[in-house]
């Protein structure tokens, strides 16, 4: 199996452009500029581009205008209003605090990031959590949820991360319940995605310390049921039960990326099961049709002739 990386790599590239053709531009300004060769150098490549996530995330990365070292970075979330009013976003807020500028219009977040202050044996860091910064906000809630457990209780909560798909959590005294609400419109993609939570969950039996899984099909968890969820035959519902293995300080990133791609991970796998059947299905046609060849009868060149003697043959 293939797991599926958090981070966005177009923003990872923007910020080692911008960080390396500023670095660039420093060198050009330590130098005397009439030197031959300075004159013609590039200063400060431009950045400017909005990427579009399948989930509906959008990302705005430009230059800062009116200064040659920062870089801006606009985010549109689905889920960041509700994340925010019901006040789950203390981790994300603590990482991006000191990038935090004025909030661009059309978008829900906004960081800055000035490279003239930022250190070389920190811009790793900064450009990690850059290109996770929806990871980061979609793990801020997982944070919240994680230290309530056997402390206070949090009501649950039903977050839309997508068009007609949801994620419900909810704490209780020693465990977090995570269900995924996912959708299949294709057909074919109803029967595999079937097939392939089956030995999912039969493949999880092998390692005790896995979080335990439940899927169903059609009919919501009881959970799900009381916020109106109704019985649906493309509708899949994946739960998680998190226990305090899968939740202390050495375990908790992890759990969290897992889960964050966990929708894409399903659907990734379906597709390449499907390519493998197709790719499978044409080897056997093939191999059918080479069977079918060697079966027929090859055509002899019989000779017929008359009584006297003469070659007999078909007038075409």
């Amino acid at each position: 199996m293939i797991l599926i990386d958090t981070g966005n790599e177009a923003i990872l590239d923007a910020t080692l452009k911008k960080y390396k053709k500023y670095n660039e531009e420093k060198e050009v300004d330590s130098t005397n500029l009439i030197i031959p060769g300075n004159l013609n150098k590039k200063i400060v490549g431009f950045i400017k581009f909005v990427k579009l996530d399948f989930d509906g995330t959008v990302y705005h990365v430009f230059n800062t205008p009116n200064s040659k070292s920062s870089l801006t970075i606009s985010l549109s979330l689905k889920y960041f209003a509700k994340l925010k009013k019901e006040n789950l976003l203390d981790h994300f807020f603590s990482i991006y605090k000191e990038y935090e500028t004025s909030t661009e219009s059309g978008y829900d977040y906004t960081v800055c990031m000035d490279f003239a202050k930022i250190s070389n044996s920190q811009i790793e860091k900064v450009q990690c959590d850059m290109m996770n910064i929806k990871k980061n906000c979609f793990a801020s809630f997982f944070y919240k949820y994680f230290d309530s457990v056997g402390k206070s209780s949090l009501k649950p909560i039903i977050i839309d991360y997508r068009d007609s798909e949801c994620l419900y959590i909810s704490s209780s005294n020693d465990r977090v319940t995570v269900i995924f609400s996912t959708l299949f419109k294709d057909p074919d993609d109803i029967i595999l995605s079937a097939i392939f939570m089956e030995e999912f969950k039969d493949e999880r039996r092998k390692y005790q310390q896995a979080p335990q899984i439940l899927f169903s099909q059609k009919e919501p968890p009881v959970e799900l049921k009381s916020h109106g969820f109704t019985k649906t035959n493309d509708r899949f519902y994946i739960t998680f039960i998190l226990f305090e293995r899968h939740m202390n300080k050495d375990f908790r990133e992890n759990t969290i990326n897992l889960l964050s791609t966990f929708r894409e991970f399903i659907h990734y796998h379906i597709k390449m099961l499907k390519s493998k059947l197709n790719e499978r299905t044409r080897m056997k046609a093939s191999e059918f049709q080479k069977i079918l060849d060697r079966a027929k009868n090859e055509k002899k060149n019989v000779i017929k002739k008359t009584i006297a003697g003469k070659t007999f043959r078909h007038l075409s």
